[in-house]
C-alpha cells in the first residue's frame, strides 16, 4: 500500500491519497445446485490444493456434478478439470473445463483428440458458474454441469458408474489464451464414482429460523419453518422424524383451523418409511383413517432418509387454491396434529391405530418482504496508514445481504467541534485533486452517509447522487472521536459511481474537517 502526498482538504481539513488493491472477492452466479453427496480429493499436483466433487441435481431436478476447486491465485495461474469414461493416460478423449486466477469465466472445450492445449471451444457451453472466492494467495471456484448434457462434444457421465476425473494447473491465463503447458508433476487423474443421486432440487427457501416442537416422545421430532417456493409463493415446510422399527411405519401431519381432540377437519399429509412419496388426503369429516386421497396433491417431498428412525422433509404452499385443503394466512393460529404408527400410506388397509400422537397451536408467520441490509466479511481487516493523529480508516471486502461483492469502511475521526465531518473518496487514477473521485461523506451528528456524484473539480461536493449507494451500518462517539461504519457494492451499476474491480489498484482519498 503506497502513500501519496497530502493535499489541502476542503473546509480546512486534511486529505491523503492512498492506492489499495482489493485482495478478496466473492462472486456468486445464478445456477442452482442441490447436493446429495460429496467427496474430497487432496491433490499433490501443481497449484491445485483441493477438489471437492458432489453429486446432486440442478434447479430443474436434472442429475449433475458440482466441483469446488481450490488453487493458487498469487500469480497468473490456470487450472483445468477433465472427464473421461475410460481409464486413459493422456489428454486424448478428455472433456476439459478450464479457468484461471483472474476471471470468473469457465471455458468448456470439445473433447480433446491429442495432448497439449485443448483445441476448440465447445459451441454448447455446459459449465454453470456458481461462485468464486479469492483470498490471496488462494482462489476457490465452484461450477457444475449436468451428468447428461445431450452434447456430442461432452463426455456423458452417470451416477454409480466409475469415471476418470483429471486435473492440471500451470502458468498463464485461459481468459487471454496465454496459458502454457503444465509440467508433468502438475497433472494427475483419479478414478471416482458418484453415489446414486436420489435427492430433489432445492425449491424451498426458508426466510425465518425453524421452530422446533418439543414432542416429548422418544424418536419423534418435528421442525416447522416458513419460506417461499420456487415461484416465490409463501410456503410452510415440515421436517418429521418418526420410528421405523417395523417393515413399514407411517407418520402423518394434520393441519386444522380449530383446536380439537378429534381428526375431523384436519388436512392430512402422510408418508412412510418405504415410499419415496408423500400423500395428500382430503379434509377429514370424522375420526379414523383418511379415506380419500386429494385429487390435487399439494405436498412436495424434498428429502427422505431411513434407518431405525425415518426423517421426511416436505412443504406445501400457504394457499394451495384447493377446496380440499386448509388454506393458511399469515398471523392465523392453526392447529397441527402429528401421529405415527405401522402401515403404508399407499395401502390404508395396513394402517394400524397410531402408536404416538401429539398436537400444538401454531401462529403462521409471514416472511420479511425485504432482506435487511447487511455486510459479511470475507477478508481480514486492512488498516489504511493515514499518518494523522486520531484519524483511522479500516476496510474489508465481503458480500452484502444479496451476496453482491462489497467493500466496508470503518472511519474514526476527531470531533472536537459541535459538528465535524469526514469523507471517503474513491478513484481509479493517481491525482492530487478531488476530480474524478466518488465521494461518501458523514458527520458526527447524524446516522447516515451521503453519496455524492463523481467530483468534476476541487472544492466541496455539490450534487448528491440520485442513487444513494452508501449503506450506513453504525456510528458512535467516544470522547472527542466519532467512528462511522458504512459499505457499498463494488459495482453499484450507477454511472455516477466509480466501479471497484478485483485485482486493480484504487485511489483512496480521505478528509475531515468542521461542518
Amino acid at each position: 500500500m503506497k502513500n501519496f502526498k497530502a493535499v489541502p482538504g476542503p473546509g480546512g481539513g486534511y486529505t491523503h491519497l492512498v492506492a489499495l488493491v482489493i485482495c478478496c472477492l466473492v462472486c456468486v452466479g445464478e445456477g442452482g445446485f442441490t447436493s446429495c453427496s460429496s467427496d474430497v480429493i487432496t491433490p499433490v499436483a501443481g497449484d491445485i490444493s483441493e477438489i471437492v466433487y458432489e453429486g446432486g441435481v440442478d434447479e430443474n431436478g436434472e442429475k449433475a456434478i458440482q466441483l469446488t476447486i481450490t488453487f493458487s491465485a498469487a500469480t497468473s495461474t490456470y487450472a483445468g478439470i477433465g472427464f473421461q469414461n475410460a481409464i486413459g493416460t493422456g489428454m486424448s478423449e478428455l472433456d476439459i473445463y478450464a479457468f484461471d486466477s483472474e476471471s470468473i469465466e469457465i471455458q468448456d472445450f470439445n473433447i480433446a483428440t491429442r495432448n497439449g492445449k485443448p483445441g476448440l471451444l465447445d459451441t454448447q457451453q455446459d459449465a454453470v458458474f456458481v461462485s468464486s472466492l479469492t483470498t490471496l494467495p488462494s482462489r476457490q471456484l465452484v461450477f457444475y454441469r449436468l451428468l447428461t448434457t445431450g452434447d456430442t462434444n461432452d463426455v456423458q457421465l452417470s451416477d454409480n458408474v466409475e469415471f476418470t476425473l483429471a486435473y492440471a494447473s500451470g502458468p498463464g491465463l485461459v481468459s487471454t489464451s496465454s496459458w502454457q503447458p503444465h509440467q508433468p508433476l502438475s497433472a494427475k487423474r483419479e478414478r471416482v464414482t458418484l453415489p446414486s443421486i436420489t435427492c430433489s432440487a432445492d425449491v424451498f427457501v426458508p426466510c425465518l429460523p425453524p421452530f422446533v416442537v418439543n414432542t416429548g416422545i422418544t424418536d419423534v421430532e418435528l421442525e416447522i419453518v416458513v419460506g417461499n417456493d420456487a415461484a416465490s409463493d409463501p410456503a410452510i415446510q415440515f421436517t418429521v422424524t418418526f420410528p421405523s422399527y417395523n417393515p413399514i411405519d407411517y407418520a402423518a401431519i394434520g393441519i386444522g383451523i380449530s383446536n380439537t381432540s378429534s381428526m375431523s377437519g384436519l388436512d392430512i399429509y402422510a408418508f412412510d418409511s418405504e415410499s419415496l412419496a408423500i400423500r395428500d388426503f382430503q379434509i377429514l369429516s370424522g375420526n379414523g383413517k383418511p379415506v380419500a386421497a386429494d385429487i390435487q396433491q399439494d405436498g412436495v417431498l424434498l428429502e427422505q432418509d431411513s434407518a431405525n428412525t425415518s426423517t421426511v422433509v416436505f412443504y406445501r404452499k400457504y394457499d394451495t387454491s384447493d377446496l380440499n385443503d386448509v388454506q393458511l394466512k399469515p398471523n392465523d393460529t392453526i392447529f397441527i396434529a402429528y401421529a405415527a404408527g405401522k402401515g403404508s400410506v399407499f395401502n390404508l388397509q395396513t394402517w394400524s391405530k397410531h402408536d404416538v400422537t401429539g398436537s400444538l397451536n401454531y401462529t403462521v408467520p409471514s416472511c420479511p418482504s425485504v432482506s435487511p441490509p447487511s455486510f459479511t466479511s470475507c477478508s481480514s481487516i486492512v488498516s489504511v496508514p493515514t499518518g494523522i493523529n486520531d484519524f483511522d480508516i479500516n476496510y474489508e471486502v465481503g458480500v452484502d445481504e444479496l451476496t453482491n461483492p462489497a467493500i466496508q469502511f470503518t472511519v474514526t475521526f476527531p470531533s472536537d467541534n459541535p459538528i465535524d465531518y469526514a469523507a471517503i473518496g474513491i478513484g481509479i487514477s493517481n491525482t492530487s485533486s478531488m476530480s474524478g473521485l466518488d465521494i461518501y461523506a458523514f458527520d458526527s451528528n447524524s446516522s447516515d452517509v451521503m453519496d455524492f456524484n463523481i467530483a468534476s473539480g476541487n472544492g466541496k461536493p455539490t450534487v448528491a447522487d440520485t442513487q444513494q449507494d452508501g449503506l450506513f451500518v453504525s456510528s458512535s462517539v467516544v470522547g472527542n472521536k466519532t467512528t462511522a461504519v458504512f459499505y457499498r457494492k463494488l459495482d453499484t451499476l450507477d454511472v455516477n459511481d466509480v466501479e471497484v474491480t478485483f485485482g486493480n489498484s484504487l485511489i483512496f482519498a480521505f478528509a475531515f474537517g468542521e461542518g
